[in-house]
Order: structure tokens, then C-alpha cells, then sequence
């Protein structure tokens, strides 16, 4: 007999597959296929509601943000300002007031290379 997954010969057993991990890859892909409209509709939700949680920001935080701080916090120009997260949104920030500060761009790619790593 051989393994469903790698074709490798089986001696002596009556498994169908050589190792318990391909057992698992061939239970996940048959799962897959059995499931393939429920997981479509989970990925569809899912990136749905990604994209309403991310409009909020660029509908109401900038813009209230930007009405009440719009120059760049180290050399205070008032020209291609830029919001920057203190605490990014990937190491546990938030889109709260109290973790944002605008940059102009020269200073905010500074900023970001100053920074990079510290709060992991």
C-alpha cells in the first residue's frame, strides 16, 4: 500500500498514510473541499468587516485629528502632514487620540526608523 499524500510504499500497515502529519494535511484538505462554500463565506465576512473597521479611521479619527493638530510636531510645517501611531496598530496600538501625533513625512520615515522594533 502506499501513502495517499508523498506515494511512499507502507509495509505492513493498513493506514493510508505513512506519518500522522500527513494524515492531518489529507483530513485538511478533505475538510477543505467538503467545506469550501462556509469557508468562502467566512473569508467574505471576515474581509468585510476588516474594511468597515478600517473606513472608521480615515472617516472620523484623521479628520478630527488632523482639524486640531495640523503641523508636523518636530519642525511644525504645515506641509504633507501625516498621522503617526506612537504604538503601531501590529504591536497593540489603538486609533485612540492619545496614540497618534502628526509628522511631516520627512520626519515621520525618521520617526519610524528610530522606533522600529522598540515596543516588541
Amino acid at each position: 500500500m502506499e501513502c495517499v499524500i508523498c506515494g511512499v510504499r507502507i509495509e505492513g500497515k493498513s493506514d493510508r498514510f505513512c506519518s500522522p502529519r500527513h494524515a492531518k494535511v489529507w483530513r485538511q484538505r478533505k475538510y477543505r473541499q467538503d467545506n469550501k462554500d462556509k469557508i468562502n463565506a467566512y473569508k467574505r465576512k471576515y474581509w468585510k468587516e476588516r474594511k468597515r473597521i478600517s473606513g472608521y479611521f480615515e472617516r472620523f479619527v484623521r479628520p478630527k485629528f488632523m482639524r486640531e493638530n495640523d503641523a508636523c510636531l518636530k519642525c511644525g510645517t504645515k506641509e504633507d502632514i501625516q498621522v503617526h501611531h506612537i504604538r503601531s496598530l501590529g504591536n497593540g496600538g489603538d486609533n485612540k487620540i492619545g496614540n497618534l501625533m502628526t509628522l511631516c513625512r520627512k520626519h515621520h520615515r525618521e520617526f519610524e526608523k528610530l522606533t522600529e522594533g522598540f515596543f516588541k
